[in-house]
């Protein structure tokens, strides 16, 4: 029975070592923003592009990366994280100085959305679940993440992948054992942002309020990035400090978005965001303690 095996099945992820120096050389340092030279740009994206011909070949075999993703994201996630935190240092270093020129200025971090393509490309192999627990769980990641997530153009659909990167970081830095509002800098800053619409980056708005409002946008994606948001969303919302008002507030407003859709759809609410508000619900309900989620089920 054995011989009959086809002979394209690997044994083993053949390929380990080209993968693992083409990561290193992907996530080489520039700049402490992520500034490297247009000639090393090139360079990184053909080897993004070889890494994901390769990764694609395991497709139907994806265990056989599992001894090999936390190799694999290390060199992924110190790199971006250190383009994330030099990014928001820059924006704290403007504003200390006496404020920014152009305040609302979207991110441009070619080098991390290189990063993100393969993220996004190992995600689409072996599932999100398994690579995103690689992620930084620094506490310290939370506002600088979440800065540069609000800092992204929504409408540039080409950088895609860094926005459900940081996304699918962002549902695990929510996760931190600790009191989000004691790790909120904004607390007592200013008024909460309407849940309407998205905090600008760098506003006052409470650190719990712009997750979900900005989670809440995405929903009405299309995409992969409505999947990493519903996955972040439920995370902040399981969050035992999070279900007295939070949840409950969003349970209300799922409800509302859902026994109305024809409205809503006239009213120019996009179709997708029911299938996001589903799809948070169903999370929600296999993340949480079960005990605390039947009065609302």
């Amino acid at each position: 029975m054995e011989e009959n095996v086809a002979a394209s099945e690997a044994a083993f992820f053949e390929e380990k070592e080209e993968a693992l120096e083409l990561l290193e050389r992907i996530s080489v340092g520039g700049g402490g923003a992520g500034e490297v030279e247009t000639a090393d740009l090139d360079a990184i994206r053909l080897d993004v592009a070889r890494f994901v011909k390769i990764i694609e070949k395991y497709q139907e075999q994806s265990t056989l990366l599992d001894p090999h993703l936390e190799r694999m994201m290390a060199p992924l996630t110190g790199r971006a994280g250190a383009i994330i935190r030099g990014f928001h240092g820059r924006h704290l270093a403007q504003r200390e100085d006496g404020g920014e020129a152009f305040p609302f200025q979207c991110a441009r971090e070619p080098q991390l959305h290189c990063i993100f393509q393969i993220v996004y490309q190992l995600c689409r192999c072996r599932g999100q679940k398994c690579v995103a627990k690689f992620f930084s769980h620094e506490v310290s990641d939370l506002e600088p993440t979440l800065f540069m997530l609000q800092s992204q153009d929504r409408h540039d659909h080409g950088s895609w992948e860094t926005r459900y990167g940081l996304l699918l970081w962002l549902s695990m830095l929510v996760m931190v054992p600790f009191d989000i509002y004691t790790i909120d800098s904004s607390v007592g800053g200013g008024d909460l942002v309407p849940a309407s619409s998205s905090p600008p980056p760098g506003s006052s708005a409470s650190l719990v309020s712009s997750i979900v409002t900005i989670c809440r946008d995405f929903l009405r994606d299309s995409g992969p990035t409505r999947d990493a948001a519903a996955i972040c969303l439920a995370s902040l919302l399981t969050r035992p400090d999070m279900e007295t008002v939070t949840l409950k507030e969003f349970l209300g407003l799922a409800e509302e978005i859902l026994s109305q859709p024809g409205a809503m759809q006239e009213a120019g609410t996009q179709i997708f965001e029911v299938t996001g508000v589903l799809m948070t619900l169903a999370a929600v309900f296999k993340k949480g303690h079960r005990d605390r989620l039947l009065a609302v089920a």
